[in-house]
């Protein structure tokens, strides 16, 4: 626990879990922290700080007129990102149950293309539909459903020997070669 005064926060103390922090940056700043806790329970498995605002995890990531990806969890994000940076964006919203709010939207809309890569389960294909409802409403150019060969999600498909940056690779020149196909007809 931490005074909640030294957080710049008021009322009372914050509590503090342990585990694998991570910080929401946007702009250079840390607008939110969440911890991955070691709890079984998926209701204790990641816990916030009280006094964040989270809204898009990555956002700094995420530039405009290149192609980005959405994924279902933060740690999801963190490995794509190390392992592809240079060729994408990455961002989350933190779960496949949060819609991106409007700041999320405008952030995500400047993504030349967007993939999306929720979890290949039943919470991360309804997560997805609603997702695609949602941006189909929007000035988003193009999203995509992007599925790891194998495994539920990115980090699974890399516990079992899968290429993270291979898979996005070929994702990415397919989308290049559908693009010049529709161009030159």
């Amino acid at each position: 626990y931490a005074p909640a005064e030294d957080w710049g926060l008021d009322g009372q103390r914050l509590y503090l879990p342990r585990g694998i922090v991570l910080p929401w940056i946007t702009g250079g700043r840390v607008g939110h922290l969440q911890v991955r806790t070691s709890s079984h329970d998926p209701q204790q498995r990641y816990l916030s700080v009280r006094g964040g605002h989270p809204w898009l995890f990555g956002a700094d990531t995420v530039i405009p007129s290149a192609p980005a990806i959405l994924l279902e969890g933060v740690l999801d994000t963190l490995l794509v990102w190390q392992e592809a940076n240079d060729l994408l964006g990455t961002a989350s919203l933190g779960s496949c149950r949060k819609l991106p709010s409007p700041r999320a939207l405008r952030v995500l809309e400047q993504a030349q293309l967007l993939f999306e890569a929720y979890d290949a389960d039943v919470e991360g294909e309804a997560g997805a539909q609603r997702l695609h409802h949602v941006l189909a409403q929007t000035q988003t150019h193009r999203v995509l459903r992007l599925r790891p060969p194998v495994g539920k999600d990115p980090t699974s498909f890399a516990h079992l020997g899968g290429s993270v940056r291979a898979w996005l690779q070929q994702a990415l020149e397919r989308q290049h070669v559908a693009a010049d196909q529709k161009g030159g007809s």
